[in-house]
């Protein structure tokens, strides 16, 4: 049997007359809410409840979900962090590879052609050869690190140099009360830092420690242990002896160091030097000037440069000096250090090793080396037509102040 199609009355009725079940669903239903208890249906305070616990429940979701969050993001900084270190240290890396590649060949240019580092590193080994070896040949070389060998041998030459107040064989034999009220005291050999005091009285045997930063006073005690302490540790030997404090030749204080490196006769720079009081620190300060007095600008790669050191009047008459000194000696070269006073140019010390770490612009060590490479040549050549092998004395020697101190060789031409 096939059912009867639906029309549109059919739904119509379909819809609106109620059935027997429909009907009964329909009264049971509403018989159902009528006789619901009050407490099923949820009161406003009930709903706001469960609103806020529900609220609480997504808040603290998403805190989590915010911690979650920012700890990635403090992994990520980390990451990020990390990265940039290996990337900084891969650069730092690339940079010293750099760096070396460039040093070492620097460094062979420099064995394949003259070099100022060069020579002095050879100069130096020669220097300790003589000082162990105990032949006559000492004098040639070793003497000079003596600083009153070096004195009685300026003055064969008619060089000016400090006023010498009183000599002994040990520190505590010199008689600090009998001095003028500022001095010098050395020791004969050492380190300029150890073997040198400068000091000035300023009371019942108390004496200002010129040099010094923060300023310092000693008593004759401190004096002698000074020196003892510098004797124990090497950085000081030989008698002691007390000398004229030098003045500058304008203001106040210690005169400016004027250094000459003379390679046999030929000057090859002036090195200047002022201690200074920078930023409350001690610093000392450098320029470097030529024969002429023209600055070289910053040919060290160490030390602070400054071109605030004026060229000193008496330059000229220092270089003469040098010149005249560096010829006397056979060597091809020595650092002559002088002093610009009122009384006119007054020499410091001889030096055939001067010590500095002697690291200089490539140019300008280039050109030291060929001009050592030049001094050595023509002083074989002199020497090949007779020219003694050990130092020229003046006609001006005295040796009445060296002639009983231990150590020292008689001159000889």
């Amino acid at each position: 049997m096939t059912p009867r199609p639906r029309t549109a009355l059919s739904r119509l009725l379909r819809r609106t007359v109620p059935t027997p079940v429909t009907s009964a669903l329909r009264r049971y239903r509403g018989t159902s809410a009528a006789n619901a208890p009050a407490s099923a249906v949820p009161s406003a305070d009930e709903r706001l409840r469960r609103s806020e616990a529900r609220t609480k429940e997504l808040l603290e979701l998403l805190a989590d979900a915010q911690a979650r969050a920012a700890q990635h993001e403090g992994t990520l900084a980390e990451a990020q962090a990390q990265l940039a270190d290996a990337v900084a240290e891969r650069d730092a890396a690339r940079k010293e590879v750099r760096r070396l590649r460039n040093h070492v060949a620097i460094w062979q240019r420099r064995i394949k052609s003259p070099s100022f580092l060069r020579h002095h590193h050879a100069w130096v080994d020669l220097g300790k050869h003589y000082r162990q070896d105990p032949s006559p040949a000492k004098e040639r070389i070793g003497e000079l690190n003596r600083k009153l060998w070096v004195h009685a041998y300026a003055a064969s030459h008619g060089v000016a140099l400090p006023t010498i107040y009183a000599l002994a064989e040990r520190p505590e034999d010199v008689d600090l009360s009998r001095l003028p009220d500022e001095f010098v005291v050395k020791s004969d050999g050492g380190t300029a830092s150890k073997a040198v005091l400068p000091l000035r009285r300023v009371g019942e045997d108390r004496y200002e420690w010129i040099s010094h930063d923060p300023p310092r006073t000693l008593s004759t005690t401190e004096v002698v242990e000074h020196f003892q302490a510098a004797r124990a540790a090497g950085a000081s030997y030989g008698p002691v002896f007390a000398e004229q404090l030098l003045r500058p030749l304008h203001g106040e204080g210690l005169p400016d160091d004027v250094k000459i490196y003379v390679a046999y006769g030929k000057v090859l720079h002036v090195l200047l030097r002022r201690p200074q009081i920078i930023d409350g620190r001690p610093v000392t300060t450098t320029r470097y000037v030529d024969d002429k007095g023209v600055s070289l600008g910053k040919v060290a790669l160490w030390g602070q440069h400054s071109e605030d050191i004026p060229v000193p009047e008496q330059l000229d008459q220092m270089l003469a000096v040098a010149v005249r000194l560096s010829l006397s000696l056979p060597m091809p070269l020595c650092r002559v250090d002088m002093y610009e006073t009122p009384d006119g140019p007054v020499l410091g010390e001889i030096t055939r090793t001067p010590g500095a770490p002697h690291f200089y612009r490539e140019d300008h060590d280039l050109f030291l080396g060929n001009e050592w490479t030049k001094a050595e040549a023509r002083l074989f050549e002199d020497m090949h037509q007779g020219r003694s092998g050990r130092p020229l004395w003046g006609p001006h020697a005295d040796l009445s102040m060296i002639d009983d101190i231990p150590g020292f060789d008689a001159p000889q031409a």
